[in-house]
């Protein structure tokens, strides 16, 4: 008979998965509460298993909600009471429990009890901590897809040596006396490596981190809260453009990220703000299936990344946290082996790249997937080009290789259940660099300052150096700086490798094609 856990890790990797597909409906503002409804596919919980192949854990929803008053017509992030509220099973009849938080900026709905299937329908009520400004006139509740990673003694470094172009940690244990008692000691991580105090997030404590990368969905949810004001601050293009204009212009020839997010209703200067959706196909109708509302987002500004993490309650990743939730901790808290270079996918294969159209069905729909050869059971998305890899180049919708009863390497999945860590878009983290030590765990709080940019006290300041950087394979990688084939994609995307961990650059406002965005809490 099966364990919980290799049945989770068959669901989790099932035919069924479509990507970012919470919903949450049925939206009733009350005086003091809000009630929904809730649902997504393949949640789990695993807290039964026993197997040291698979992850002792669960995913979850992570809820936030904003509001529009009718004296200001200004979204304002909503906090929550600290208990009252409840939930109702669905028609599947799971049991959900509601995790609270201190800040009371969201909560987490996760299962209660192990077992696996969809969520449907399930009914929530949330008491509000306080009303806003105003009458309230609009509630808009936000969901993002998320994965506990457990606490535990995980492994930095896969055991080989660093070189100047593909830099790593050194193999060193992140154990509960590193994250809680001593830190780690400046030249312990790698050589020059600043001293790190225990408040900085190493990855052994327990949190929660985003299932996909954000999509071109939950950004434009997040542009139509923003002021006028707030979106011309990010945006190429002026919010009052005409109707169809695309919100970032193209960051050079051959690239077709700026295609998707686009003005559906102009902006009136200075008052009323541009309302923003997808329109990949071109048509004039917005939010269609074939617009890319679950392709990963790009074209992102650094400022603008962690303006999203703060605005959603989340905070950026280290990435000494990255490599825990690639590499994994075992059911009984010990490290996962150390595999030389190894992929987040957790073997030493990159197979089957992908370029072309070629094998790619419902391009930019929610249920587009690949269908062509799989090598050596496994398949990882880089890019959509011509065979140059110079021409249409864009994300994949997230999560896609999860499909056709894949398993983990095949699927492109990190120890946990999270998808393209190693692909798609690369994952901005918060660098071991020298002005990145006073990081701390703070999560955002929902507020953006009158510009649109996060208000943390405790994060790197935009436009520091030595403190944010990115980690993992990205889709034009294996082209990456050439015309044709080189290894730049490949090695990049290795779970260890930290060529671009930490930028020196103070550049925060420029719009990177290839940076995605993956929020923990």
């Amino acid at each position: 008979m099966k364990s919980i856990a290799c049945i989770i890790a068959a669901l989790l990797f099932s035919c069924t998965i479509m990507a970012n597909n919470i919903t949450i409906t049925n939206v009733v503002a009350s005086p003091g509460q809000v009630t929904f409804n809730i649902s997504w596919d393949n949640s789990w919980n695993s807290t039964n298993n026993v197997d040291l192949n698979y992850p002792n854990n669960w995913d979850a929803a992570w809820v936030f909600v904003k509001v529009q008053s009718n004296t200001t017509n200004l979204w304002y992030h909503q906090n929550l009471a600290a208990s009252g509220h409840s939930i109702t099973p669905g028609t599947d009849g799971a049991a959900l429990t509601i995790e609270t938080q201190s800040d009371q900026v969201g909560v987490f709905i996760r299962r209660t009890n192990a077992g696996f299937g969809n969520i449907q329908n399930a009914s929530v009520t949330l008491k509000l901590a306080s009303p806003p400004p105003g009458t309230l006139f609009n509630v808009k509740v936000f969901g993002i897809e998320m994965v506990h990673i457990p606490q535990g003694d995980f492994y930095l470094g896969d055991g080989v040596a660093s070189t100047s172009t593909i830099p790593r940690f050194n193999s060193v244990t992140v154990d509960a006396n590193a994250q809680n008692t001593n830190g780690f000691a400046s030249g312990d991580l790698y050589t020059g490596s600043p001293a790190l105090p225990t408040t900085f997030p190493m990855g052994y404590n327990a949190f929660y981190a985003m299932k996909y990368e954000a999509t071109n969905e939950q950004i434009a949810d997040f542009y139509n809260t923003l002021t006028y004001d707030q979106q011309d601050f990010y945006f190429t293009n002026a919010p009052n453009a005409a109707a169809g204009t695309r919100v970032k212009n193209s960051p050079g020839v051959g690239f077709t990220v700026q295609d998707f997010l686009k003005i559906q209703t102009p902006g009136v200067n200075n008052t009323t703000p541009a309302v923003i959706g997808c329109d990949k196909n071109d048509n004039g109708t917005f939010n269609e299936a074939a617009d890319g509302l679950t392709v990963a987002a790009g074209l992102l500004r650094w400022d603008e990344i962690l303006a999203y993490l703060d605005w959603s309650g989340l905070r950026p990743m280290t990435e000494m946290e990255f490599e825990k939730i690639c590499r994994g901790t075992k059911y009984d808290g010990t490290p996962n082996d150390r595999v030389a270079n190894e992929y987040p996918w957790g073997t030493t294969a990159f197979s089957n790249y992908i370029y072309g159209q070629a094998g790619i069905v419902d391009a930019n729909q929610p249920t587009m997937r690949y269908t062509g050869a799989v090598v050596n059971g496994r398949v990882h998305a880089q890019q959509v080009g011509n065979a140059a890899g110079t021409t249409n180049l864009q994300p994949f919708r997230v999560g896609m290789f999860a499909e056709g009863a894949t398993g983990r390497a095949a699927a492109a999945a990190g120890f946990y259940g999270n998808m393209n860590l190693g692909d798609n878009a690369i994952e901005f983290v918060v660098g071991v660099g020298a002005n990145a030590t006073g990081y701390t765990a703070q999560p955002g709080d929902g507020v953006l300052d009158n510009d649109g940019l996060m208000n943390q006290s405790t994060w790197p300041p935009i436009g520091t150096a030595n403190a944010y950087g990115q980690r993992g394979g990205y889709y034009y990688g294996p082209y990456d700086n050439s015309g044709g084939t080189n290894t730049e994609g490949f090695q990049v995307a290795k779970t260890s490798n930290r060529r671009y961990a930490v930028s020196t650059s103070t550049n925060h406002a420029t719009p990177n094609a290839a940076t995605g965005i993956r929020g923990v809490r």
